[in-house]
């Protein structure tokens, strides 16, 4: 198993990474891009990260509040940030666990409750995290 993250504007797919078995990087210049593309049109609050964690650990990491900050400052706007464990490496047994946190600046971070990930998308995030190469 390998971590694994997707980044969603307005529930579309714009950025995918395949980390290992302890992280994984966010492709900022990819999503930066995308910013550029959509111009004035685009909307901070649309973006959500999404990122799968080895099972047991479903909250932030260090590393994840530092990430969720650096979006934060970029972005100037409070960030989603998902961090999903599933429970079976079984490909559709999409069972899991999720908690989604607000980065909102100064280090505040608050669970809320949003997912806006399709049964496709998760599916897609287990797929990169269990099999993909690279994962087991």
């Amino acid at each position: 198993m390998v971590e694994s993250s997707v980044v969603t504007y307005q529930g579309r797919i714009i950025d995918y990474s395949i980390g290992n078995a302890g992280s994984v990087e966010f492709n900022f210049e990819r999503i930066w891009e995308f910013k550029r593309y959509m111009g004035e049109e685009f909307q901070p609050y649309l973006l959500n990260f999404y990122h799968v964690h080895p099972e047991g650990l479903n909250i932030y990491s260090e590393l994840d509040k530092k990430c969720m900050e650096g979006f934060w400052i970029a972005f100037g706007y409070p960030i989603y940030f998902t961090v999903i464990t599933f429970f079976s490496s079984e490909l559709f047994d999409l069972s899991l666990t999720y908690s989604t946190y607000e980065y909102s600046g100064r280090g505040a971070i608050n669970q809320v409750d949003v997912v806006h990930l399709s049964e496709d998308q998760i599916l897609f995030l287990k797929h990169l995290s269990y099999y993909f190469i690279g994962g087991t």
